[in-house]
């Protein structure tokens, strides 16, 4: 099950377990490295032991004109590209602009495919529209990997732990209950991490979801 990614245009890594979705697919893996793009190194709880590591992009509308092929030829074996996202200033949920056309041209390349929404979301009602607007915009085209909640603070956005956990869950609890794929969260350590001041995010809750 993947772990995570990150909102930057740069390699990275995630676990893929064998016997599912990910590891089943037919391409073969491009690197079977243990790396990470910043550190040089990978670590990983224990339950990922028996995993692979394969590195990935991601793409919205400000990236153009990607050559999918080369980025294959280059190590990367998974690319998530933004479907959709909200405004910071009103809630305008938007099919991001270049979705169509990276999505057509990773599968061209035979590269595995997740989705990302990017949610600035203040209420349970509000979050549900975007999961809702993300299952019509797929209209059920095939994904390897997860629809991902990219939930991070806005100037929409004014943070509570209860609310903004409230929200990520029925975000992804929508995505999962309405349609076939499943669903995956983040956010940063800032927002995260327990044990920092500025957190927002009741974990506890979300882990495992």
């Amino acid at each position: 099950k993947p772990s995570a990614f990150a909102p930057a245009q740069v390699a990275i890594s995630m676990a893929s377990c064998a016997g599912t979705a990910v590891a089943s697919f037919h391409a073969a893996f491009a690197s079977h490295a243990v790396v990470d793009s910043w550190s040089g190194s990978y670590g990983h709880q224990s339950r990922f032991d028996d995993c692979i590591v394969i590195d990935g992009i991601d793409v919205s509308e400000w990236q153009t004109n990607v050559d999918y092929n080369a980025v294959k030829r280059h190590g990367i074996d998974y690319v998530f590209i933004r479907v959709g996202t909200t405004a910071t200033d009103i809630f305008k949920s938007v099919k991001d602009t270049q979705f169509e056309t990276h999505y057509a041209a990773a599968k061209e390349a035979d590269l595995m495919v997740g989705v990302y929404y990017y949610s600035t979301a203040t209420t349970a009602e509000e979050a549900e529209t975007e999961a809702a607007n993300v299952i019509s915009w797929l209209d059920g085209r095939e994904l390897h990997l997860p629809v991902v909640l990219d939930y991070e603070d806005s100037e929409r956005v004014n943070p509570s732990k209860v609310n903004m956990t409230a929200n990520a869950l029925k975000f992804m609890e929508y995505i999962e209950a309405h349609s076939d794929y499943e669903a995956m969260f983040y956010s940063y350590r800032a927002l995260m991490d327990i044990y920092w001041a500025g957190s927002v995010f009741q974990m506890q809750n979300i882990d495992n979801k």
